[in-house]
């Protein structure tokens, strides 16, 4: 009989051993919440399973009248008994999301639980479906294979030059004003009504935290970099678009939260700067680079295609709204 039991830090080494990201992430990551923390056990003590939820402080901000706020259910097994103990993790979860729903003090905005099926997957689709998630947004899951880019550096900042615009590319450093300089252009590419509110202020707050959060756990425990596009000036240098990197195997990295100032996109900095990082990686012997696009984010999808980009999974992005998800029985 499968047991489900809080978070026992004895169980470290065996989740260290079985599946090194998920210990990384339970034990480092900021936006995970430690209080919903289960692990899944046989009638010997033996780990199976592990499971709990990530919820974001940026997101839970979203939750105090400003739209969705999204909570992620991250769950692994283990084994012969792999399916037994994740359907109990599944439950236990899912009870977990019901009573942090309850406490988020939300006004307009719906409390989601998200997660992601590979479409081909029709079983575990069906098993959703069956607990009240609903199919919402479709991604990519795309790859690039290093040895098949051969832009050139003309190439690549070609549209920026046709443009005039005096880009210069380099690391961000993780010090407090170049933050807040990524943070505002973040919130303006992704979230344009929030960062030009004049009540915005604890709502950045919360989300420098969180992206701060994020950025330093991928630095220090996945190799991770940000690098970030500059518009030259006289007095100083403005950041208008980045890039994060960190490291997903022996020879793979991943290329993600790209975003652009809008006042520059369509002028070929999206394009010089992952063409600028692409070529980086292919010089210091990273063979694959891959990232997560949203389907329909046409103008994303097309320009990671020119440089290679080759879809490799179409996931369907799966909603369970607070109060409308059922437990097993």
């Amino acid at each position: 009989m499968i047991k489900i039991i809080p978070y026992d830090k004895s169980y470290d080494n065996a989740i260290s051993s079985l599946d090194r990201d998920i210990f990384l992430e339970l034990k480092h990551h900021p936006d995970v919440l430690t209080e919903t923390v289960h692990l899944a056990i046989d009638e010997t003590r033996e780990l199976i399973g592990l499971g709990y939820l990530l919820s974001a402080e940026d997101q839970r901000e979203l939750l105090q009248g400003r739209g969705d706020g999204f909570v992620h259910l991250i769950e692994r097994a283990w084994g012969e008994r792999e399916a037994e103990a994740s359907i109990a993790l599944f439950d236990a979860l899912m009870k977990s999301f019901e009573g942090f729903s309850s406490l988020a003090g939300r006004k307009d905005g719906r409390l989601l639980l998200r997660l992601w099926c590979r479409e081909q997957d029709t079983a575990y689709y069906d098993f959703l479906r069956e607990l009240c998630f609903f199919p919402a947004r479709r991604m990519h899951t795309m790859a690039c294979e290093l040895k098949d880019f051969s832009a050139s550096l003309s190439d690549i900042f070609h549209k920026v030059k046709e443009n005039g615009l005096p880009l210069l590319i380099r690391a961000l450093p993780l010090t407090e004003a170049a933050l807040s300089d990524y943070l505002a252009v973040y919130n303006a590419a992704f979230y344009p009504a929030q960062s030009q509110s004049g009540s915005s202020r604890n709502w950045e707050q919360g989300r420098k935290e969180n992206r701060s959060g994020d950025l330093r756990f991928k630095t220090d425990h996945y190799g991770g970099v940000t690098y970030a596009a500059f518009l030259t000036g006289e007095r100083r240098d403005d950041l208008v678009a980045a890039v994060t990197i960190w490291r997903m195997g022996d020879q793979t990295m991943a290329t993600e939260n790209i975003f652009c100032h809008p006042a520059y996109q369509n002028h070929g900095v999206t394009r010089a700067l992952l063409g600028y990082v692409l070529l980086l990686l292919k010089s210091q012997g990273v063979k694959r680079t891959v990232l997560t696009v949203y389907e329909d984010e046409e103008p994303a999808v097309l320009l990671y295609r020119s440089f290679g980009y080759h879809i490799r999974h179409k996931l369907i992005e799966m909603h369970a709204c607070a109060g409308g998800t059922v437990g097993l029985q």
